[in-house]
């Protein structure tokens, strides 16, 4: 095997390449190796493969477990810097965390537009109820400023509930902002109504039981909708809840 050896001395960019048509023996001398037979060069390459394969996955796997962990640890750094007035909520509620669902896990900063008067999101139904609270937003000057579903995102304090929209992430809105949870049911819609309050209008409805800006980590403790307003916000993989709580919630330099 000593010729063998020698090969897998050479980079691996040459140990993969094929014999060149045009390579002759001045050629392979150049390589400081004797001219060989396509024989040879074959046992060769089925004596390095074996060993140089691997090696190369597995310096492609730690590169990006490499990257992820720097990806994370990132992420984790701007929610620590960024989002104070949700991680103060999240320990207020014992360390319930709000979700939203996304197709990859991903630690990332978002800036997404509203859609929550499409109808493609919750269908023709579901639009009506977002217009009708749109218009019972604009019906209270005092909440001018506040979220509303032309400018908010919804996302559950229940995980299992932001998994049916994709894989579950936590979700932590950068800086003050606004949000709205309903005390009369746990999710924003479709709302499981009584059958005697079924003709109950949504604005007698949402007189009744929006709640804005007020009770957060009482919303997060009983697993409610959460629909809020801010103009970005991190996501990070919900399968590291308890490496982000450690960090950012009972660590002692967050207190």
């Amino acid at each position: 095997f000593q010729e063998g050896a020698r090969l897998m001395t050479l980079p691996a960019c040459i140990a993969f390449q094929p014999a060149h048509p045009a390579l002759g023996a001045k050629g392979l001398s150049m390589l400081g190796q004797p001219q060989a037979s396509g024989l040879t060069r074959t046992s060769r390459r089925s004596f390095a493969l074996p060993f140089i394969f691997p090696l190369v996955q597995s310096l492609f796997s730690l590169a990006a477990d490499q990257q992820l962990e720097q990806g994370s640890r990132g992420c984790i750094l701007g929610i620590s810097e960024e989002c104070r007035p949700m991680i103060d909520a999240v320990r207020r509620s014992g360390g319930h965390l709000l979700y939203r669902g996304y197709p990859v896990a991903s630690c990332l900063r978002l800036e997404e537009p509203a859609d929550l008067l499409e109808a493609s999101t919750y269908g023709r139904d579901g639009l009506k109820y977002f217009q009708a609270m749109e218009h019972w937003f604009q019906l209270h000057p005092t909440l001018t400023s506040s979220v509303r579903p032309s400018c908010g995102h919804i996302g559950s304090a229940d995980k299992q509930v932001a998994a049916r929209w994709g894989g579950a992430h936590s979700c932590w809105p950068v800086g003050r902002f606004s949000y709205a949870w309903l005390r009369g049911s746990d999710v924003f819609y479709p709302l499981h109504l009584t059958e005697e309050n079924e003709s109950v209008d949504y604005r007698d409805f949402l007189d009744r039981n929006l709640v804005v800006d007020e009770g957060l980590d009482f919303a997060l403790r009983n697993g409610k909708e959460i629909m809020f307003s801010s103009d970005h916000y991190w996501i990070f993989p919900s399968e590291r809840d308890d490496e982000i709580r450690e960090l950012l919630i009972a660590s002692s330099s967050y207190n």
